[in-house]
């Protein structure tokens, strides 16, 4: 997003800053009195953007900072969180809790060590390596929100998914993981 700042030739755009140098660790410790830098301890407006590149495959992956807030939760594992509400800057790890059931996907949750409650980065867009997939994933099979604390399911390559998709796997399943291409949002670019 770009600021135009009046009497000014220069633009100010919205950049995310990462105080853990890696937005798959960002455990931001929420707050109910802190108002600096942004209301609650968050660090910066939810729903912000982030861009890095990957360091395996060279392309673009594309996080957004929003605030983990399940009402039930469970032990985290890499896999799908769920828009809580219209705000876009909530995300729950329980599909029953999401503001648009299974359709609700915001994107894959990485960080397992996140606290409920806290901000942290999901990744929606661009290659993640190593998450647990349903057997006999192939290359090419869609990666979807499944009822559940971040469960997943597949359908298929060239087969339309029941719910909006999470991914496309990159690999075959092998010990349980595949890499996979996720792809909630574009690009951006």
């Amino acid at each position: 997003m770009t600021i135009p700042v009046p009497q000014s030739p220069i633009q100010s755009s919205l950049t995310a800053e990462v105080y853990t140098g890696n937005p798959a660790t960002v455990n931001d410790a929420y707050s109910s009195t802190a108002t600096f830098p942004w209301p609650n301890g968050a660090r910066q407006a939810l729903g912000t953007a982030l861009y890095t590149i990957d360091a395996t495959t060279g392309s673009v992956l594309k996080w957004r900072y929003v605030r983990l807030n399940s009402t039930t939760t469970a032990t985290l594992v890499v896999g799908p969180v769920y828009y809580k509400d219209n705000t876009r800057g909530i995300v729950t790890i329980q599909s029953t809790e999401s503001l648009m059931a299974l359709n609700g996907i915001a994107g894959l949750l990485v960080n397992v060590n996140a606290t409920n409650g806290n901000f942290v980065f999901i990744l929606t867009h661009g290659h993640y390596g190593g998450v647990a997939v349903p057997a006999g994933t192939a290359v090419g099979d869609s990666i979807y929100g499944a009822a559940g604390a971040q469960q997943v399911g597949k359908t298929s390559a060239n087969t339309a998914t029941p719910n909006v998709a999470l991914a496309l796997a990159e690999t075959a399943v092998a010990s349980g993981v595949s890499d996979l291409y996720v792809c909630v949002e574009d690009s951006g670019w």
